[in-house]
């Protein structure tokens, strides 16, 4: 392990410049940001892949934000750089850059929640930095020795632990393989770090932290292994728990949700018409006949009811999770008004879900109230490709599908002709059922709630080195929208709640970010840190 200090700040220089004017005209494996933002991908890779539709469709992966730098602690903003193997940390109120010397070519990066910490690794080094900030800005960065391959981080929700992985799905397309049937605990007691490699099953799939951050549970295409943070050692195998005793289902696909409590786990296998409930402390199973195949599984935040997409029966399934299955009424069925939602996805205190499907001849979602079991069906203008919820729960953004309908005769007919050909989103107000539509000239690549939660961002990336890069930005009081033109290609949003502000990441040979004000809609651009960070 090597520790070394790192205060290095450079404040806007010759190579920085500033521009600020009025804008008259933008568990834990989902979240970004910090204090309660939240922003998502609506192409982002769909998971493990494990989410499929029923047999005989298309699958209909659910798209989530990748975690992918850059990223925002509480006051700073982190970029790798792995030219010359180090972060760039940004300050969001002062705009100061620093350049944080780490390991060779970092590139993942995360940023512990609630702090200006972040772990930062190589898929192609065998270490990783833990970068450490104290009250005064300065950076401590401790160096650990881990195996090569690993390309994500997942948070303990205590932060003092994490896992590392490698994930086939963040890799596509799949030219090198990381451990296939290894992962490293990494313990981050301040002065007492360690990693720890661990065997588990094969091809890890997702890994999910009990709600208490004491056991970690790494889902593999065949079996969870639980890891418990403080007591385990690697010097010993640790039996993982195997999802199926049967040899022909090893290789099936499947969906697994752990219980906050760490206790159980939920299961809904590929081809099959149940759910499976496996308790975790001695491997036995309970399992649940239902109407139709699941096509999507979704737990409540409190672990206590399972929401289940039956899209072959047109149904949407309530289970028990707490009471026996074999001698209670455990099952409780929805009927939907067609046999084409096949997803679903939950609010996140859990008192609404928003179902929709990505068939193209499908322009609606279904809203459920989850505390009086009602179905509201809202229309929509074009189909879904995506769909978010602000955090909280009074609006929805759709991301649109984009399509080639033929003409019309008539006025209307040529308008929705003309919707049909381009993207956009749509902003819901769920209280009301009110849709509106935003028609856009290039697709959406990001969306991002600020962090008062009265406006949603929305990234409009132009294609090449045009003058149509935009972030558009809407005030979910009136959904009014304003749109602010970026001179560089945009790449990521990023809310930093603390300061009140939205970073915007962009396509620049020496970097450039723009900070939005979220309260003024002021602008400061900052170009040339990585530059600037070699003028000592």
């Amino acid at each position: 392990m090597r520790t070394h200090q790192v205060c290095k700040p450079w404040t806007a220089g010759l190579a920085v410049f500033l521009a600020a004017g009025f804008v008259a005209c933008g568990m834990a494996e989902d979240d970004a940001g910090a204090g309660g933002s939240a922003s998502f991908d609506p192409n982002g890779g769909g998971g493990s892949g494990q989410n499929q539709a029923d047999a005989g469709t298309q699958p209909e992966p659910e798209f989530e934000l990748p975690l992918s730098e850059p990223q925002a602690g509480v006051h700073f903003v982190y970029l790798t750089d792995s030219s010359l193997d180090s972060v760039v940390r940004i300050a969001a109120d002062s705009l100061a850059v620093d350049l944080i010397e780490v390991g060779q070519s970092p590139d993942v990066l995360t940023v512990i929640p609630g702090t200006d910490d972040a772990v930062v690794l190589s898929s192609t080094a065998e270490e990783l930095s833990l970068i450490r900030t104290d009250s005064d800005g300065n950076a401590k960065v401790t160096q650990l020795g881990i195996g090569k391959g690993y390309n994500t981080v997942t948070l303990g929700p205590d932060g003092k632990s994490a896992i590392l992985w490698f994930r086939a799905a963040a890799a596509v397309p799949v030219t090198s393989l990381g451990p296939l049937q290894s992962i490293t605990l990494l313990r981050m007691d301040s002065g007492k770090e360690t990693t720890i490699e661990v065997s588990v099953g094969f091809e890890p799939q997702n890994v999910v932290y009990s709600a208490d951050g004491a056991t970690a549970y790494v889902i593999t295409r065949d079996s969870i292994t639980p890891i418990v943070v403080a007591t385990v050692t690697g010097a010993e195998l640790i039996p993982p728990i195997l999802l199926s005793d049967g040899v022909d289902e090893l290789a099936v696909e499947r969906e697994v949700q752990i219980t906050p409590d760490g206790t159980t786990a939920i299961v809904r296998v590929l081809g099959k018409a149940e759910l499976r409930r496996m308790w975790l402390d001695n491997g036995e199973t309970q399992t649940l006949a239902l109407p139709g195949e699941p096509t999507d599984l979704d737990l409540l935040p409190d672990g206590t009811i399972a929401l289940v997409v039956l899209k072959s029966t047109a149904q949407l399934a309530l289970v028990d999770l707490v009471a026996d299955w074999e001698t209670g009424s455990v099952l409780t069925l929805l009927d939907l008004p067609q046999k084409s939602f096949a997803s679903a996805k939950l609010n996140d205190n859990g008192t609404l879900a928003i179902l929709s499907t990505t068939d193209s001849k499908v322009e609606q979602v279904m809203v459920l109230n989850l505390e009086t079991q009602q179905l509201t069906g809202i229309l929509l203008q074009k189909p879904v490709q995506s769909v978010a919820i602000a955090p909280d729960g009074e609006h929805a953004v759709v991301v649109h599908q984009q399509k080639t309908t033929d003409g019309g005769a008539t006025p209307s007919q040529q308008v929705d002709q003309q919707i049909d050909g381009k993207p956009g989103y749509s902003i819901i107000h769920l209280p009301s059922s009110y849709v509106k539509l935003f028609v856009t000239d290039v697709p959406v690549t990001q969306v991002a709630f600020a962090p008062e939660m009265e406006k949603v961002y929305v990234l409009l990336p132009g294609s090449g080195n045009t003058s149509d890069h935009q972030l558009s930005w809407v005030e979910l009081g009136p959904l009014l929208e304003s749109r602010l033109s970026l001179v560089t290609k945009p790449i990521h949003l990023i809310p930093v709640s603390t300061v009140g502000r939205m970073a915007i990441s962009q396509e620049h040979s020496s970097g450039r970010i723009t900070f939005v004000d979220t309260t003024t809609n002021q602008t400061q651009t900052i170009t040339g840190f990585e530059l600037n960070g070699l003028i000592n």
